[in-house]
């Protein structure tokens, strides 16, 4: 669970530089955005977000699959 929590507050850290950065230089190409997670987007992050809210629709990769 730490390394989730610690995981998770990374991403969520980047996400906000990323953001601060295309506020700050407006020449810079917007679709940067896109090469780093956005942890406030519709994805689940975890399991126990499936678990709590499981979705309608899951769509993974073949990488995905259980042990």
């Amino acid at each position: 669970m730490n390394r989730l929590r610690n995981r998770l507050r990374e991403m969520a850290d980047t996400s906000e530089e990323i953001r601060h950065l295309l506020g700050a230089s407006p020449n810079m190409d917007r679709d940067i955005q896109y090469h780093f997670p956005n942890i406030d987007g519709g994805e689940m992050w975890s399991r126990w977000d499936m678990q709590d809210t499981p979705p309608d629709i899951l769509i993974t990769n073949y990488s995905m699959h259980a042990c």
